[in-house]
């Protein structure tokens, strides 16, 4: 199998915990990633009836480009993302010869190399919560979308895997979870820009039966910053979080929340 198209510049330490976390997590993404699926149909409702050049920017093993690639039969779509592991997991789901008009980039949403106005539709679900630049990816998105064009962004909250947090700092341990910017942190960013911004926060809640098919579900598609489970958590911290998350539980199951913001950006003609 031939290698992704590189052109990373250098990379910082989070940059390359991210790389190798979903790396890893690409054989089993699709199983383990209903959320993100249920989350990404969401956002497909958006879609506008035409397209030529997109970009699915945080592509993961490539399911929305290939959605992409087959709404938009005569477009042309890059599949971008920082993983290696998650691009050669999408060059093996979608094979060049039946799928010849989808194209794999390992690159860095905060500095993507394409030309200036490359694309006039760019797609990204629940992938630009692991920037931690908030200022250089608005620039490369600015960069990137042509004049009248449209991006169509999920992206996380603060608030986001609330449960984990107080379980943990109950349980006597420091949160795993990671900063996510702000509404008006992305707002500002972008109308700085000179997008128009329609910009929608909601909670969406999913259930598991048990927390170790929950943290399975959390880790097993890259999204976590700490490990939820390392070796320095003792075997009684182990059960008293399992104690304060058992006292969160629904008739549903054992709640996650996630706090997403909808970003559906224009870009007008000079």
């Amino acid at each position: 199998m031939s290698r992704p198209d590189t052109l990373l510049p250098a990379q910082s330490k989070a940059q390359t915990q991210v790389q190798r976390r979903f790396s890893q997590a690409a054989p089993h993404y699709q199983q383990l990633a209903q959320v993100q699926h249920r989350l990404g149909e969401r956002l497909w409702q958006h879609c506008p009836e035409d397209a030529q050049r997109i970009l699915d920017l945080g592509c993961g093993p490539g399911h929305w480009s290939a959605r992409l690639s087959q709404r938009y039969p005569h477009a042309h779509v890059t599949g971008v993302d920082l993983s290696p592991g998650m691009l050669a997991e999408a060059k093996r789901q979608w094979p060049a010869a039946q799928w010849p008009h989808l194209h794999w980039q390992q690159e860095d949403a905060q500095q993507l190399p394409t030309p200036r106005s490359a694309y006039d539709l760019i797609f990204s679900n629940l992938a630009l919560q692991w920037c931690s630049d908030l200022e250089a990816l608005s620039d490369s998105l600015a960069r990137a979308l042509a004049p009248n064009g449209q991006a169509l962004i999920h992206t996380l909250l603060p608030g986001t895997f609330n449960e984990i947090e107080q379980v943990w700092q109950a349980a006597g341990r420091s949160s795993p979870v990671r900063h996510f910017f702000a509404p008006e942190s992305w707002l500002n960013a972008l109308t700085d820009r000179g997008f128009q911004v329609e910009i929608e926060p909601f909670w969406y809640t999913h259930t598991y039966p048990e927390i170790k098919t929950l943290l399975q579900s959390i880790r097993g598609v890259g999204a976590h910053t700490g490990d939820t489970r390392d070796q320095s958590i003792t075997p009684t911290q182990w059960r008293a979080i399992q104690r304060h998350y058992e006292a969160l539980r629904t008739p549903e199951g054992l709640p996650i929340s996630y706090h997403l913001l909808y970003l559906k950006l224009n870009k007008h003609a000079p």
